[in-house]
């Protein structure tokens, strides 16, 4: 075959139960068992965004804030246009005082939303802010906006 095989509906209907035992694992503070189950995936091969997006939240959980980071912006990697994930970098890089991380987490929530000035101003703010290794280019995001606030104009 050249096409590779979908996966069936029981497939999804078991991500979703597992999710669902994790987050309620997680809701328990049972986050050992939640970090032994993500290893076991792991080890069955089965590390995808889910168990990635699971992990990041019992690492932050465990006080590892870090790692929790980490994690979760791997996974923005390859799923950069994930709003949700841009907007728990911004409360996470809050609560850890990692000023430049969090406007350009904002600028970048505001962007996958149109708000394209709102997206150019957390650039700014972020420009003002002691350099961080993990918030990417500041210029290419202000190029994001400024292109998205010229597209926004064509079409008014």
């Amino acid at each position: 075959r050249d096409q590779p095989r979908s996966r069936g509906l029981g497939d999804v209907y078991k991500r979703q139960i597992w999710y669902s035992w994790m987050h309620n694992l997680l809701s328990q503070n049972q986050t050992q068992a939640v970090l032994e189950q993500l290893q076991s995936r792991r080890l069955q091969r089965r590390d995808d965004s889910l168990s990635l997006w699971i992990n990041a939240l019992a690492l932050r959980q465990a006080a590892q804030p870090k790692a929790s980071m980490q994690v979760l912006l791997t996974l923005l990697e390859a799923q950069p246009t994930w709003a949700i994930g841009w907007r728990t970098v911004a409360e996470w890089s809050i609560l850890d005082q990692r000023l430049q991380l969090n406007h350009m987490a904002q600028s970048k929530w505001h962007l996958l939303r149109g708000e394209a000035q709102l997206a150019l101003k957390q650039v700014q703010y972020a420009s003002q802010q002691q350099t961080d290794t993990q918030a990417g280019s500041l210029s290419l995001q202000r190029k994001k906006a400024l292109r998205l606030i010229n597209d926004q104009a064509e079409f008014n």
